[in-house]
């Protein structure tokens, strides 16, 4: 037994080994290669199961520091039948991140930071723009729709002193 396992370790190193010389390149990478790298988040199936939404992170370069990158996160959206090329639905300096679908799958909800601070906001997708949902002094995140739609459930960030004051 101990024999097959030692095999069968050595056959995937000498693979891996394999396949690692074979991406050895005389190319130097430069820090600027890596804005080209975008990395695809988490996808978010429709209740319907027409469309899809999912995030992309990609590194930019930062307009407020010439020298520097952020991270800029954005939500996309995609119809899973074929021949539809998927949609940018936001843009712009601050990410957007951890979308949810209403239960008639004709809204998202979303997390976008408004002056440092995460808030909720809405994207009619029938048309138009997003809009602010909260306003909260320490933000909001993790959003859910309720199953009727009526009501969305998040997390509200606030520190530990101020949230035993809090009365709903």
């Amino acid at each position: 037994m101990k024999k097959c396992y030692y095999a069968i370790c050595w056959s995937l190193c000498f693979l891996l080994a394999g396949n690692l010389s074979a991406q050895i390149s005389d190319d130097k990478i430069n820090t600027t290669d890596l804005t080209k790298i975008n990395q695809l988040g988490a996808v978010y199936m429709a209740p319907d199961g027409k469309k899809a939404v999912y995030t992309v992170t990609a590194i930019e370069p930062d307009p407020e520091n010439k020298d520097e990158y952020k991270y800029s996160t954005h939500l996309y959206l995609t119809d899973l039948t074929p021949g539809h090329a998927p949609l940018t639905l936001t843009r712009g300096p601050e990410s957007a991140r951890q979308p949810d679908w209403s239960p008639d799958s004709r809204a998202i909800v979303f997390v976008r930071g408004v002056r440092g601070v995460p808030q909720l906001f809405v994207l009619p997708l029938a048309g138009g723009e997003p809009y602010q949902l909260t306003r909260l002094k320490y933000g909001a995140s993790s959003p859910k729709w309720s199953p009727d739609g009526a009501k969305i459930l998040f997390l509200l960030v606030c520190p530990f002193p101020l949230c035993r004051k809090i009365h709903y």
